[in-house]
C-alpha cells in the first residue's frame, strides 16, 4: 500500500523517466524502490523493457529458432536476399 500523497510526489517521480511513460505501476514501483529496495541495494533491475519484445536478447527461444532457421540458408542468400526482404516489412 502506498501511503504517501502521490499528487505531491508525482513531479518528482516522473523526473526519473527520460521518455514518455504510461505505466500506472510506476507509482508503487517508485515508492517500493525508494523506501524498501534502496535500504538494501543500489541498483535493481525490474525486467521491464523491449529486449524480450524486440528480440534483442539472443538466448530467447524465438530468437534461437530464428537464428537456426536462418543458418539453413547459404550465406550468399542470407546476404543478398534477406536484406531486401526485410526492407519490405520495415
Amino acid at each position: 500500500m502506498v501511503h504517501q500523497n502521490v499528487a505531491e510526489n508525482l513531479e518528482h517521480i516522473v523526473s526519473y523517466f527520460d521518455e514518455p511513460f504510461a505505466d500506472p505501476s510506476l507509482v508503487p514501483t517508485f515508492f517500493l524502490s525508494l523506501k524498501l529496495a534502496r535500504a538494501q541495494v543500489t541498483v535493481a533491475i525490474a525486467g521491464d523493457g523491449g529486449d524480450e519484445v524486440f528480440a534483442v536478447m539472443k538466448n530467447t527461444p524465438p530468437m534461437i529458432l530464428k537464428i537456426k532457421l536462418r543458418q539453413k540458408f547459404p550465406k550468399f542468400i542470407r546476404k543478398s536476399v534477406f536484406p531486401p526482404l526485410a526492407n519490405l516489412f520495415a
